[in-house]
């Protein structure tokens, strides 16, 4: 319960920045893999599975749809999860936990990348935030485990939408 509400905060901080202009909209493709913001959960299953990945489960929860399935990154096995608006399927969000010795690297590459990112504080966990069109957050969890989150501004402002609407 403690990891959802606190995934649940980081998001709505990341919801925050974005929402006093920081961030700016867009389509471009998502960092992660090949998949771009709004497509269909149709479309992203498929990928899923042809890239030989297993979809561990799939449901409606809360105000939008999940979709979850194990892969490899950084040569750490990481637990994927794709979000969907509940009415038009549409991708909004990423989030992927990968194992903690990852973290320095993918600092690294980001802050390569994107350059040096907004520093959060709660709780005594760290999060990096970077903004490009959409937003990027890197955290690390108690030393435990690491975590990721990509998610678009425009595709969110849908998802909210279409929950108020339900």
């Amino acid at each position: 319960m403690k990891r959802i509400l606190f995934v649940f905060s980081v998001s709505l901080i990341i919801l925050f920045i974005c929402n006093v202009g920081l961030c700016k909209n867009g389509t471009e493709k998502i960092q992660y893999d090949d998949y771009e913001w709004g497509m269909k959960k149709s479309e992203v299953k498929q990928k899923i599975k042809n890239k030989g990945h297993e979809i561990r489960f799939e449901r409606p929860y809360y105000g939008f749809y999940v979709i979850h399935y194990v892969d490899k990154l950084f040569g750490s096995k990481s637990k994927v999860l794709m979000y969907f608006t509940k009415k038009t399927k549409q991708l909004y969000q990423i989030s992927i936990r990968l194992d903690n010795y990852v973290y320095n690297d993918i600092k690294k590459i980001y802050q390569n990348k994107y350059g040096n990112p907004n520093k959060i504080n709660i709780d005594g966990n760290i999060i990096y935030v970077w903004k490009n069109k959409n937003s990027l957050s890197l955290s690390n969890h108690s030393d435990l485990w690491t975590f990721l989150l990509y998610r678009s501004e425009m595709y969110e402002e849908i998802r909210n939408y279409e929950w108020k609407d339900m």
